[in-house]
């Protein structure tokens, strides 16, 4: 299959509860952000070449695409490359916790499902191998909050399970103006649970627990 004109959005995500236990078997409630997003264009050409903007996205969709190119010629499936213009524009803040990696990898796998024949059933699981290359190991919970458009329930065991909520509390959200890589927060979280194992385990089950009570409630 060919690349053809494309286009999609996706949303950015946040998290109530289960940030970071839903790693170790807890459960979690994330929702996809109302105001925050990203749209991905590609117009095709014979260039000969992949122009990506804005620059800055250059080198991650480069090592993406040749993390995707090189799994598939390992399964001897071919990969053609895309030639054309790669337009991203996003209003997700990255390293605050909101999605910016994970909606790209959503954008980018809806992009070359059609070229590249992936089902739609197996979106996510492309998606999320797409964000282990930003985080060494994602729980699959901000790809999957953002597949699905809506709130859901997250386990690593069960995968997401939707909330079916009618109408949302009112949230709002303020911004500290910190910013960090998930990885750093996931190896700072490691470190704790490695420093003050009981103390961490009683973090997670509140955790879990808080989880719980939301859904409830």
């Amino acid at each position: 299959m060919s690349w053809q004109r494309f286009k999609t959005q996706a949303s950015g995500k946040w998290v109530l509860a289960g940030e970071h236990s839903v790693l170790r078997c807890g459960a979690a409630i994330a929702l996809p952000h109302p105001a925050l997003g990203l749209m991905l264009e590609f117009e095709p050409s014979e260039s000969g070449a992949l122009d990506v903007t804005p620059a800055a996205a250059l080198s991650v969709v480069q090592d993406l695409l040749s993390a995707v190119r090189d799994s598939r010629e390992e399964r001897d499936l071919s990969f053609p490359r895309p030639q054309g213009k790669l337009s991203i524009t996003s209003t997700i803040p990255v390293g605050a916790g909101l999605g910016s990696s994970a909606a790209l990898c959503v954008a980018l796998t809806r992009w070359m499902s059609e070229p590249l024949s992936i089902p739609r059933e197996q979106w996510v699981e492309f998606a999320t191998s797409l964000e282990h290359r930003f985080h060494g190991r994602s729980s699959g919970m901000d790809v999957a909050v953002i597949s699905a458009g809506a709130p859901v329930s997250f386990t690593m065991s069960r995968g997401a399970s939707p909330l079916e909520i009618r109408k949302l509390p009112r949230f709002t959200f303020h911004d500290t103006g910190l910013r960090a890589r998930t990885s750093d927060c996931v190896h700072q979280v490691e470190s704790f649970r490695e420093d003050a194992p009981m103390m961490s385990m009683q973090v997670d089950e509140q955790m879990s627990a808080a989880s719980r009570e939301a859904m409830e409630g």
